[in-house]
C-alpha cells in the first residue's frame, strides 16, 4: 500500500484525479450532445462540488466522531458517503439547472456515464490508503493490508491479529470491487447512450446500477469494525428501491414511445 504519494494522501490525489477526469469527460460528452463549453464546464464543476459536499455531510451525520478528533485538512481528505452526494444533488438540481438555464434531464443523461469512471479512479486511492476494506476473505483474491493502514488498525483493535503481525488477515478488497463496479457502470451507460428512449433514462439506470451494486458490496463490510455501516447500508437500500421504482414507472409511462 502507498498511503502517501509525493507527500500527499493517495486517497486525496486519486479522488482529485477522478474529479478532474470526470469534469473533462462531462464537458467532452456535453459538447457532442450540443451543449457549449460555457454551459457544460461551470455546471459540471457545480454538480461535482455539490455531490462531494453531500458525501461529507452524510459522513458527518453518520458518525461525527472522526471529524471532531481530526484537523481540518485530514477531515476534508477522508469520509465520503455516496448516498449523501445523491441526496444533496437531487435536492439542489432544480435550482441549479434553472440558474444555468440548461435542460436538467438531458444534461444529466449526457454526463452521468462519467460518474462511473470517476468512481473507478477515486477508489484506487482508497485501495492504496488501505481504507474501505471488507470482512475476512477465504478466496484467492483476498488482500492483506500492511501495518499502518486503516485495515490493520481495525483488525488489531478487534483482536484479530497477533502482536508481531505485519499484515492483516486476508480481507475482501471492497475498494477494488467499487472500482470495477464504477468502470462497469461507465461502460454500460456509454452503451446505453444511443439506445435511450426518454430523457432521464440514463440517470435512472445509473442510480439503479450503482445503488444495488453498492448495497451488494457494502454487505461485505464488518459492522463490528465499521459502526456507520448499518446507516450507510440502509440509505443505500432506500436509494436503490426508489430509483428502481422510478425506472419501472418511467418505462411504463413511456412504453408507447418509439425507440
Amino acid at each position: 500500500m502507498h498511503t502517501h504519494i509525493w507527500g500527499q494522501p493517495s486517497v486525496f490525489l486519486f479522488w482529485g484525479l477522478g474529479i478532474a477526469v470526470g469534469i473533462a469527460g462531462c464537458v467532452g460528452l456535453a459538447r457532442r450532445d450540443g451543449f457549449s463549453i460555457r454551459q457544460a464546464l461551470p455546471l459540471a464543476i457545480s454538480i461535482g462540488f455539490i455531490f462531494l459536499l453531500g458525501t461529507k455531510i452524510h459522513a458527518w451525520f453518520a458518525d461525527p466522531r472522526p471529524f471532531l478528533s481530526r484537523g481540518w485538512y485530514t477531515t476534508m481528505m477522508v469520509g465520503f458517503h455516496f448516498p449523501g452526494g445523491v441526496i444533496l444533488t437531487g435536492l439542489t438540481a432544480p435550482f441549479l439547472f434553472r440558474f444555468f438555464r440548461v435542460p436538467a434531464l438531458r444534461f444529466l443523461d449526457t454526463i452521468v456515464p462519467m460518474l462511473g469512471f470517476s468512481i473507478a479512479i477515486a477508489r484506487i486511492g482508497c485501495f492504496l490508503n488501505g481504507c474501505c476494506f471488507g470482512v475476512a476473505c477465504a478466496y484467492p483474491w483476498g488482500m492483506r493490508f500492511p501495518r499502518g493502514s486503516s485495515a490493520f488498525r481495525y483488525n488489531a483493535l478487534a483482536g484479530q491479529l497477533e502482536p508481531d503481525r505485519l499484515t492483516t488477515i486476508p480481507l475482501h478488497p471492497l475498494q477494488l470491487y467499487f472500482s470495477l463496479a464504477g468502470l462497469a457502470l461507465g461502460l454500460f451507460l456509454l452503451w446505453m447512450r444511443k439506445r435511450r428512449r426518454f430523457e432521464g433514462e440514463l440517470v435512472l439506470w445509473g442510480l439503479v446500477f450503482w445503488a444495488w451494486s453498492k448495497v451488494a458490496i457494502e454487505s461485505l463490510r464488518d459492522p463490528a469494525l465499521m459502526p456507520v455501516t448499518p446507516h450507510l447500508f440502509e440509505t443505500g437500500i432506500a436509494i436503490a428501491i426508489i430509483s428502481s421504482l422510478g425506472l419501472i414507472a418511467s418505462y411504463w409511462r413511456n412504453r408507447t414511445v418509439p425507440a
